[in-house]
């Protein structure tokens, strides 16, 4: 489940998923889901930066390297799958197809404590600023939606 959190895993669904909005000219959910995966990496680089907090070591699972808070696997997946979760709920799609996007961030934020490598407040506060970027993405969705339509 944690590698569905992985910076690289999102630009590797992104290709396709980029490929088909602008074919159907879906410019606005492009540009949103984009603008979503490159805040959320440059909120966590910085917040990383900042804080500086070392791993919970005795915990490994896994070797992992680099700062431990925010978890950067929680700031990324809540920012992008609660972006698609809101876009695709404008859009009125079929409540079944949305669950998967909206629990999808909470089991990447386990599967991170669950191999040790983060304290549960990297996971609950990367969670919480994926929930914001997925906030402010859906305010520039709203206003894109208005350009493109």
């Amino acid at each position: 489940m944690t590698i569905l959190g992985n910076v690289e895993s999102y630009f590797i669904i992104f290709i396709p998923v980029s490929i088909y909005l602008l074919f159907r000219r879906n410019y606005a959910e492009f540009v949103t889901i984009l603008f979503a995966i490159l805040i959320a990496v440059l909120t966590m680089q910085v917040f990383k930066n900042i804080f500086q907090r070392v791993r919970p070591e005795e915990f490994f699972a896994v070797n992992q390297g680099g700062f431990s808070y925010p978890s950067g696997h929680s700031i990324t997946s809540a920012a992008t799958y609660w972006t698609i979760f809101r876009i695709l709920k404008i859009k009125k799609v079929n409540a079944i197809v949305l669950i998967p996007f909206l629990l999808i961030p909470f089991l990447i934020g386990f599967s991170r404590l669950a191999l040790g490598v983060h304290w549960p407040t990297d996971v609950i506060f990367g969670l919480l600023l994926g929930y914001s970027i997925s906030m402010i993405s859906i305010d520039l969705y709203n206003k894109l939606k208005v350009k493109y339509d």
